[in-house]
């Protein structure tokens, strides 16, 4: 399995930029706001969506995954180059909810689990010059024994919003600038996170849109109507930048479905208080690296 994700990974990398605002390095990745730290939470979706048999897809989901993560983690290392590795305080790191069940698979993340900003000068420059390959090695590992068990814990994001996001993924300290990326097929819903408040839910299902009679052009009417739309567990996440990637509309769902994944989820950020997110489909590698890169210039 290696062999072809380190194959797809390099079709899919780009090079970091090595001055922020020079724009005649073409090709070459930007990163902005270069008086801000990094501090990148990544929350995976160990679901069947990455099953090869079940979802076929070219590249295979969990490739795709582990490439759009190699391009956060470029970026990561040019924000160590630009702002000097001796002064880096940046952070990175992978999470899952629930915690999987494999003690293998948590002991590996931990390896991917960065705080430069406790690290010695030599364990800095160590950690420049390996990281990506590093990574690289440790989430294959991460998706090789889960494909192999199939042991597919899901992803209970809502749950992680609601307890666990501002504890993971926000440092208060000015200097970072906090970026949750939340790798999902869009669709929001774990088997213990099951609940309804009127037209308000703590999960959103392919049928779900087809059972409210979404399946016209008026959605969005019928929508705003019903108050239709996910439970916002809390308001207080202005501190924090999210970006969806991997967002996979069901083809037996409503003709409108992936409008209306956009919709919901775009009103669930917002009422959580996020003021800056982007929601993005499944595309080609090319795509989602500008996406990628556009997000990440600020």
């Amino acid at each position: 399995m290696k062999k072809y994700i380190l194959l797809f990974t390099a079709l899919f990398c780009f090079s970091c930029g090595n001055n922020q605002k020079k724009t005649e390095n073409k090709g070459k990745a930007e990163v902005v706001n270069e008086d801000k730290q990094l501090n990148i939470t990544f929350l995976l979706d160990l679901s069947d969506r990455i099953e090869p048999t079940k979802y076929p897809n070219s590249p295979e989901h969990y490739q795709r995954d582990i490439a759009l993560i190699d391009e956060f983690v470029s970026i990561f290392k040019s924000n160590m180059k630009e702002g000097g590795v001796l002064k880096m305080r940046g952070k990175m790191r992978v999470l899952f909810n629930p915690v999987p069940k494999d003690p293998a698979i948590n002991q590996i993340a931990q390896k991917l689990d960065i705080n430069t900003s406790i690290m010695k000068n030599a364990e800095k420059k160590r950690l420049y010059n390996s990281i990506q390959e590093d990574y690289n090695e440790n989430l294959s590992a991460i998706y090789e024994k889960t494909l192999k068990t199939k042991d597919y814990i899901g992803s209970d994001i809502w749950r992680f919003f609601k307890n666990d996001v501002k504890d993971l993924a926000i440092d208060n300290n000015p200097i970072y600038r906090n970026i949750l990326v939340v790798i999902t097929d869009g669709y929001i819903y774990h088997e213990d996170t099951k609940f309804k408040e009127g037209n308000r839910m703590s999960y959103i299902l392919p049928q779900t849109a087809k059972s409210l009679g979404l399946t016209k052009s008026d959605w969005k009417e019928k929508i705003d109507k019903m108050d239709f739309g996910l439970i916002a567990p809390r308001k207080d996440l202005d501190n924090l930048e999210v970006l969806m990637l991997e967002i996979n509309p069901s083809k037996n769902a409503s003709p409108y479905e992936e409008d209306i994944l956009n919709e919901v989820l775009s009103k669930w950020l917002s009422e959580m208080g996020v003021k800056k997110f982007k929601i993005y489909k499944t595309d080609i590698p090319q795509t989602t690296k500008k996406h990628i890169e556009n997000f990440m210039k600020g």
